[in-house]
């Protein structure tokens, strides 16, 4: 979980109402250069498992989440099974795949690939190739928990007419990332489509385009092997 100055407090009181609940304390980010000079620096490691500590003692977290998203291609500790011994949970990001900074349409968190893609995007911009990146870099299978995204991504068409997967795009489209919840109540009227072959859905209307996920392709990703 994601906490701002104010809310560890609260966060942890949801445990008053369900005790079962296990609340992380999330560290990193996007940003992952400070945090690889932390991991390749003993001095530092320490600093940094001490006040981690601290904090988790303070405000009674259950655990840890190293959101280490981007790790320098040089760093000696970056491989993961160095980690398999010490982590409990690899959390692996299945999501944004395609964006704004795409040069066509694409599923958000596709569970698998397309014949249109290219060589790196099927193995690369799916759900089944992110697991089995994981697992042949050293992931146990068992310790993978793939993320899934309650939002979807937009883009807005070159050509209207054009709106199937690859479809040429000019950018975001006007609401960049919707909530499913936006999704379910603003877009119910958009041309719906199923992608049998990447198991997800997308809509369009006009000239926007819209990749995301519904009840059927969560059940889907949550259930194959």
């Amino acid at each position: 979980m994601f906490f701002f100055i104010g809310l560890y407090s609260r966060v942890v009181k949801l445990k008053l109402e369900n005790p079962t609940l296990k609340i992380l304390l999330s560290v990193g980010g996007v940003d992952a250069k400070l945090f690889s000079e932390m991991a390749g620096n003993s001095e530092k490691r320490t600093n940094f498992v001490q006040s981690t500590r601290i904090f988790i003692e303070t405000f009674s977290f259950d655990g840890l989440d190293i959101d280490w998203e981007k790790p320098d291609a040089n760093d000696a500790v970056r491989y993961v099974c160095n980690f398999t011994k010490y982590v409990d949970i690899f959390n692996v990001m299945c999501y944004n795949y395609y964006g704004a900074w795409s040069a066509y349409t694409g599923q958000n968190a596709a569970l698998f690939e397309a014949s249109i893609e290219s060589s790196y995007e099927k193995h690369n911009l799916n759900v089944a190739a992110s697991v089995q990146n994981w697992i042949d870099a050293g992931a146990p299978k068992e310790k993978l928990v793939i993320g899934i995204p309650f939002y979807g991504r937009s883009f807005t068409l070159l050509d209207a007419d054009d709106h199937g997967l690859h479809a040429p795009i000019s950018g975001a489209g006007i609401r960049v990332t919707p909530t499913y919840s936006q999704i379910c109540a603003d877009y119910n009227n958009w041309t719906t489509v199923w992608d049998n072959e990447q198991k997800s859905p997308y809509k369009y209307s006009g000239d926007q385009w819209l990749g995301y996920d519904d009840e059927r392709s969560v059940r889907l990703k949550v259930t194959v092997n």
